[in-house]
């Protein structure tokens, strides 16, 4: 699915144009020979976004408090959502396309006090095992989380403590969150491909 979704994304790129990538993609490019390291350039996640929407929506209601919210707010502290526990981030972008996730919530557990991810996955339903044997070598076997196969659209809805990931702290900003998850699923993604 990444091998697949990449050289997709190499083919949009004409010959001589530089292939904007985030770490982990750099690495996946040079590790299996789709691109040359002088025909690599890293950016951040939101140089990387491209078209994106972000809303800040009420928990109980669903309702918007802040929509189209712009690319400033990703240099907030992801902790804003510990402050503000009735409220969610929602984010879409073109570039989830690349991990198969089709939107993600992020949001503060009002009773547990955790960060959670909430987010549609794309990928087969027989790849459950894998998924879920990645999920408790990433975030630890006792971790709690929630994967189910919805049958109506083909997507896993998952339910993720992205607390749990390597790197995650309090003091990240929201782009550096959104490239940690990012990571996250990445690495997935290329672990599905393997299987």
């Amino acid at each position: 699915m990444i091998n697949k979704n990449m050289k997709k994304y190499l083919e949009s790129k004409s010959e001589n144009e530089k292939i904007s990538a985030l770490s982990v993609e750099k690495a996946y490019l040079l590790e299996n020979g789709l691109a040359a390291e002088e025909g690599i350039v890293i950016v951040s996640l939101s140089e990387k976004l491209g078209e994106f929407y972000m809303e800040l929506a009420n928990k109980e209601s669903d309702e918007t408090v802040k929509e189209g919210l712009s690319a400033s707010f990703l240099e907030e502290k992801i902790s804003l959502l510990k402050t503000n526990l009735d409220e969610y981030l929602y984010v879409e972008t073109d570039l989830f396309d690349m991990i198969q996730v089709d939107g993600l919530t992020l949001e503060v557990d009002s009773v547990f006090r955790k960060y959670d991810g909430l987010f549609g996955f794309r990928a087969p339903k027989k790849q459950e095992q894998v998924i879920r044997s990645y999920f408790s070598e990433k975030l630890g076997s006792e971790t709690p989380y929630s994967l189910m196969f919805n049958n109506q659209d083909g997507l896993w809805d998952v339910n993720l403590p992205i607390e749990y990931m390597e790197g995650f702290t309090e003091e990240l900003s929201v782009a550096a969150a959104l490239e940690l998850f990012y990571s996250f699923m990445f690495a997935l993604g290329s672990l599905l491909d393997e299987k």
